[in-house]
């Protein structure tokens, strides 16, 4: 299914949603209650596919106490360890490995609403 991207006019919020293509004209409302407007240009920008640089996802931080079941887990995922903190952090080189790394864990995206 294709993505689609959104602004809030009111708030400034982005959002992007994934919907079948006969749906991609079907309102999208903002958290704070407002209809969201098709950002196209966002959705022709370079940064769809692949980030320019690897992000490393701070907010999906685990100590490394359970790195080894990490690694099992997940034998794909590239970590950045910081050993004085005992915090590792998944890092990823695209939006498809970010989503299929969060879909696994069960977490769903904050700006994955309609």
């Amino acid at each position: 299914m294709p993505f689609y991207d959104f602004i809030c006019p009111s708030c400034n919020r982005q959002s992007e949603v994934s919907r079948p293509m006969e749906g991609s004209g079907l309102p999208c409302i903002c958290l704070c209650g407002d209809k969201m407007e098709r950002d196209y240009k966002a959705e022709h920008s370079s940064v769809r596919g692949d980030f320019n640089k690897p992000i490393v996802s701070v907010s999906m931080a685990f100590n490394t106490d359970d790195l080894n079941e990490h690694r099992r887990q997940f034998p794909g995922i590239e970590l950045k360890v910081d050993a004085p903190s005992r915090t590792a952090y998944p890092v990823f080189h695209n939006r498809t490995e970010k989503r299929k790394y969060m879909k696994a864990r069960g977490w769903v995206d904050r700006n994955s609403f309609v």
